[in-house]
């Protein structure tokens, strides 16, 4: 590149900063956005069932984002409305509903199934319409190719399994780990990279798989329980089984640590409520998002997740304690990045947003998100930490991450 064409590349790049500035600056009124034509999101989320509580916490984090979205005056310039469809944690539902919203309801963007298998199971649907789709769920070995539209604002079942195996082995002196999952995609994902990792990680690991939903784990604590391990990886998708699982080690006398996935850090308010205070004691880690944590002299109530927590309690203080804070920052998250991607991209064509959100770094509660050519799962490793006990809250309702 010459001197010449350099200068106005850096000229052209000024330019379009600036141009973006303004644009922030002085963005649509919600009058302005109010005269065009509402562009509707439609919503796929379990909200009866035993995946009740997955749906009604996510809710809480669509309604603040729609209405923050439209105070900044919409996607596109344009007002946003939504539907929000039960899928009652049903693949055949979730299928049925993501047709049923594209073709019916003319839904220009989707947010959720809010489960891996869910997600997993509406891809062709979404690749074919070129529709976006975006989803707190964790399907197993999705590509790009596979799914271009695809983005899951958590992280991956694969790192999920490497923090919960480094912080048995790195914190609690584990030798041999034992990993239960559902047969779902979550937990096949999960087993998978789980008996890999430990060979890598050089100690002994041992496998037992439920099936979902189960209502009697005793038989899988009770084999795993023969070969002694130091400390179990559980991984579920559901309340209910956590709960089973917590109080089947507490009504065998089985005193072992265990570590779970980030769905018991998502709904621990409602695990807490179907397990009891005494059983929910067997949980001695889990999986949560680095940003959603504090360290001893973090301060508080200043960083973008607690005040979101803030705004949770303002808003609803008769149930505060029962909503999932994780899920509804990840649906929140979640509209905010198509709010971006389609901005950013000009277009609601999925595939556009895409190459946008690969392009391009968006700041989030759940920390800095972007998509890659490689993986649109846009958290990271580097996303996950553990922390010991979720129960315990500091004044701004932040947990303590373990180690600090």
């Amino acid at each position: 590149m010459t001197k010449k064409s350099a200068m106005q590349r850096r000229a052209l790049l000024l330019s379009t900063a600036a141009l973006a500035a303004l644009a922030i600056a002085l963005p649509l009124s919600p009058a302005q956005a109010q005269s065009k034509e509402p562009l509707k999101i439609g919503v796929i989320m379990p909200m009866t069932g035993f995946g009740a509580p997955t749906g009604v916490s996510s809710e809480v984090g669509l309604k603040m984002a729609i209405e923050d979205v439209n105070k900044a005056g919409g996607i596109l310039g344009r007002p946003v409305t939504y539907t929000l469809y039960d899928d009652q944690f049903d693949p055949t539902q979730s299928v049925s509903l993501a047709k049923r919203l594209i073709s019916s309801d003319k839904a220009e963007i989707i947010i959720g199934p809010q489960a891996g298998q869910l997600a997993l199971a509406v891809m062709p649907i979404m690749t074919e319409a070129n529709i976006a789709y975006f989803t707190a769920g964790s399907p197993t070995g999705v590509t790009v190719a596979q799914g271009p539209t695809f983005f899951s604002v958590q992280i991956s079942a694969e790192e999920q399994v490497a923090a919960m195996v480094d912080w048995a082995i790195n914190v609690k002196k584990a030798k041999t780990i034992a990993f239960l999952g559902d047969g779902g995609g979550n937990g096949k994902a999960m087993a998978e990279r789980f008996k890999t990792y430990v060979v890598e990680k050089g100690v002994k690991g041992i496998l037992e798989q439920y099936e979902q939903p189960s209502t009697d784990m005793t038989p899988q604590l009770f084999a795993l329980r023969r070969q002694n391990p130091d400390i179990i990886a559980f991984q579920a998708s559901t309340v209910p089984d956590e709960a089973t699982f917590l109080k089947n080690i507490d009504q065998i006398g089985w005193n072992v640590a265990t570590v779970h996935s980030a769905t018991f850090t998502a709904l621990y308010g409602p695990v807490l409520k179907a397990a009891g205070p005494e059983a929910i004691k067997h949980a001695t880690g889990a999986v949560q998002i680095k940003s959603f944590t504090y360290c001893t002299n973090d301060p508080v109530g200043v960083s973008p997740y607690a005040k979101f927590l803030e705004r949770i309690k303002a808003a609803y203080p008769a149930n505060n304690d029962q909503i999932a804070k994780s899920l509804a920052a990840w649906t929140y998250d979640s509209v905010m990045l198509a709010k971006a991607s389609a901005d950013g991209a000009g277009s609601t064509e999925g595939r556009k947003m895409a190459a946008w959100l690969e392009n391009n770094t968006v700041k989030s509660l759940t920390g800095d998100l972007r998509a890659t050519k490689d993986t649109h799962f846009l958290g990271s490793a580097t996303t996950a930490t553990v922390i010991e006990d979720p129960g315990s809250l500091r004044a701004d309702g932040m947990t303590k991450r373990s180690g600090c």
